[in-house]
């Protein structure tokens, strides 16, 4: 059997391990402390004399020097504990150049440009460029290994391509594109003639009509042109 392999000296989440470690227990302990003492506990100071009232609202009657009853509570604990979860989340994600886009996070941003997310992105890409020296070896393994393949599989039609073609590997780390943006920049680089048309409708993410998208916009222009020179002709 074939084995396509790929060697790190590290994994990726070592430099979070002591954070990971520390949430974990963190939430164990406080979820432990939440079963332990979920029904509140009565603090009675006093001597009881009896009872007041009937059987089902009956009430103790508590006597002497700072008589008292109240329920213990705990009040600064569970402020700390989230504190300390928030901030090793946080100091997780910032290490390990991890974009948060979960609901809660993006629920602020509002109408985000594509500007904004490619920052929120640019820890995340430059990490990416630093892995892509380990990873890239196993794509082009990968990829090796498929050609080799074809060409075994159907040597009449493969055989002497996949001996002779050479395929280079490319790391694309993902992106959420604006298209607005997009549009905005082509049409911008387009007059200001530093692109030309068919450039511009490649960028906007409009490749696979290339060839109709032109014609079309030359056909509307022809017709712009002929209704501005006889804009009262009737043929």
């Amino acid at each position: 059997l074939p084995v396509i392999y790929a060697y790190r000296p590290e994994p990726y989440c070592k430099k979070i391990k002591t954070f990971r470690v520390r949430l974990e227990k963190l939430l164990s302990n406080y979820a432990d402390c939440i079963d332990y003492h979920f029904f509140p506990l009565l603090k009675l100071i006093g001597d009881v004399e009896g009872f007041m009232g009937k059987v089902k609202d009956r009430m103790v009657k508590l006597t002497g020097e700072g008589a008292d009853a109240q329920y213990l509570t705990w009040s600064q604990v569970p402020d700390t504990v989230k504190f300390e979860a928030e901030t090793l989340t946080n100091m997780a994600y910032d290490m390990s150049n991890t974009p948060r886009i979960s609901f809660e996070t993006l629920k602020g941003v509002g109408k985000a440009s594509g500007t904004a997310f490619r920052f929120m992105f640019m820890g995340a890409h430059m990490a990416v460029e630093n892995h892509g020296e380990v990873i890239g070896e196993f794509l082009q393994r990968r990829v090796n290994f498929i050609v080799s393949a074809l060409g075994s599989i159907n040597p009449t039609e493969f055989s002497k391509a996949s001996q002779t073609i050479d395929i280079e590997t490319e790391l694309v780390p993902y992106m959420i594109d604006d298209l607005n943006d997009k549009v905005t920049t082509a049409v911008s680089a387009v007059s200001g003639g530093i692109w030309s048309t068919r450039e511009g409708i490649m960028f906007a993410g409009n490749a696979d009509r290339v060839e109709e998208e032109l014609a079309e916009i030359k056909e509307e222009q022809g017709a712009k042109n002929s209704n501005a020179v006889f804009p009262n002709f009737k043929g």
